[in-house]
């Protein structure tokens, strides 16, 4: 078959598709969720100041769906506007009743009667710390107001002025938030002398470094460099806890013993922890990232022979007493979320991946 028709067959091939009508569709592009603008009358609310104003549109943001706002990757936005007293709120249908629902209880709350105490529980906050920092604030704002709180159902009961009453509603909810929890995975392992050379933690890091900041790809490749090692007997896994705690709350990992030692004259023993304890305290910084707080401290024994001479006795005497080998580290770094914090103690290494718990 000549060039000239295999060029008509393939050009007529192309063009069937048009013949038919038929069009290339394109993918269809992401959804965004459908949007509405919205303006609340908030005079009552605010009684025409500014900065209460811009504290209600943070209230809106902080309470009412958190993710769905601009300023958390979503699309929505609330600003209050002190030329008409108004909060314009631009965001679905659903998040618009609910800050509608918002408002219309500040409001009740604002017209109820002054002198009964309004009651508010509290999930994560205490109610007696809350209650302090509320009575506190409400002498430095001279509104005027009183703050009771009862213990066993976690409440803090309000009274007094309309203002003191949204002043109280703003900020027990602002000091109610809940803690954010970072998960803690930790990884102990006893290496050779020429470990950290061979899986390349030195490399780039200044001479003499024990501390290094791992990216996401570099922490992978070190658990499988880990991996291959332990298959061939060349390090040890001592511990892999996970641990759970609250923002700028420390972790605790003991990985040995704390016998007492022994003590003369009837004193009372003191304990001595062999083996390696761990200190990790994350703190969650405003602007996402991890300030890491870890502090290691290692102890081994030895035994060591110490010979004396005995008055009356024709021999010396030899008696075996245990010493102590103490490495310890204090090191405070800041990660990015996914960054692994690697160090060296001696013979051990510490590996540690903080991780903001997302609800």
């Amino acid at each position: 078959m000549r060039l000239p028709t295999l060029i008509a067959i393939a050009v007529t091939m192309c063009a069937l598709p048009a013949l038919a009508g038929e069009r290339p569709t394109a993918p269809a592009p992401r959804a965004v969720p459908a949007r509405i603008t919205k303006v609340y009358p908030v005079s009552d609310l605010v009684n025409a100041d500014q900065k209460q104003g811009e504290r209600l549109a943070e209230l809106v943001t902080s309470y009412v769906r958190p993710y769905s706002w601009q300023n958390a990757g979503g699309y929505g936005t609330a600003e209050y506007f002190e030329l008409g007293c108004a909060l314009v709120v631009t965001n679905t249908p659903d998040v618009q009743k609910e800050v509608g629902d918002l408002l219309e209880a500040l409001e009740r709350l604002q017209k109820g009667a002054a002198d009964r105490p309004h009651a508010h529980q509290l999930r994560n906050a205490a109610a007696a710390d809350a209650a302090g920092a509320l009575a506190k604030h409400l002498e430095h704002k001279r509104l005027k107001g009183r703050v009771t709180f009862d213990v066993p159902t976690n409440t803090v009961y309000v009274s007094g002025a309309p203002e003191a009453l949204l002043f109280a509603r703003t900020t027990l909810l602002a000091l109610d938030r809940p803690v954010p929890q970072v998960v803690l995975s930790v990884l102990v392992l006893k290496v050779s002398d020429g470990f950290v050379a061979e899986c390349g933690l030195d490399v780039g890091a200044a001479p003499g470094a024990t501390s290094w900041t791992l990216s996401p790809r570099e922490a992978r490749m070190l658990t499988a460099i880990v991996r291959g090692a332990k298959a061939r007997g060349e390090c040890e896994v001592l511990s892999r806890p996970t641990l759970q705690v609250g923002d700028n709350q420390t972790g605790f990992v003991q990985i040995g013993q704390n016998p007492p030692l022994v003590a003369a004259g009837g004193e009372k023993p003191a304990h001595a922890p062999f083996g390696i304890t761990l200190r990790a305290t994350p703190r969650v910084t405003p602007e996402g990232k991890l300030r890491l707080r870890t502090e290691a401290q290692i102890t081994e024994t030895a035994p060591v022979a110490l010979t004396t001479t005995v008055p009356g006795l024709p021999f010396p005497v030899t008696q075996v007493v245990a010493t102590f080998n103490t490495q310890s580290l204090q090191a405070i770094t800041e990660l990015k979320d996914g960054e692994t914090f690697a160090a060296r103690v001696g013979e051990t290494l510490i590996i540690v991946t903080p991780t903001v718990a997302r609800e």
